[in-house]
């Protein structure tokens, strides 16, 4: 049965196998787990590794990794999902300016924040661009 839960886990949420964060989860499970069966009180593996007595309290009481995989793992719907393909139309027209996407953005219905579009543009602006070739320079083009 539990081998099915997480196979529906991982169709429903395919990135939470490969997120940035799973691999340290992963790993600090696996200490806290040898330092709890090594005997260590919660309050000691608390000050050997620096953490807060309710962060012990979740890695120690998970059975395995994957039961902490919760909250910012998970894929959320954002107030900006309906009008990312505008965002994105405008964007592709060398709109790139953030507060005026923000505000062609407000009568068409949207209530959310003016960051949330920003963050969604910066994400735009530092993803990398795809490799195309150079165009040739003006003298292979004469020659």
């Amino acid at each position: 049965m539990n081998e099915i839960l997480l196979r529906l886990e991982e169709l429903l949420f395919p990135s939470i196998a490969d997120h940035r964060f799973a691999d340290r989860t992963r790993t600090m499970h696996a200490t806290i787990h040898a330092l709890v069966g090594a005997g260590h009180s919660r309050r000691a593996i608390q000050r050997q590794l620096g953490m807060t007595s309710r962060t012990v309290k979740r890695y120690a009481d998970a059975a395995k990794p994957e039961d902490l995989f919760t909250g910012q793992w998970q894929t959320r719907t954002s107030v900006l999902d309906e009008y990312k393909t505008y965002l994105d139309k405008r964007w592709s027209e060398d709109r790139t300016n953030a507060w005026k996407l923000g505000e062609e953005i407000v009568p068409l219905g949207y209530r959310g924040s003016y960051q949330r579009v920003r963050a969604y543009l910066r994400q735009k602006r530092t993803s990398p661009q795809p490799v195309t070739a150079r165009p040739p320079s003006p003298r292979a083009v004469a020659g």
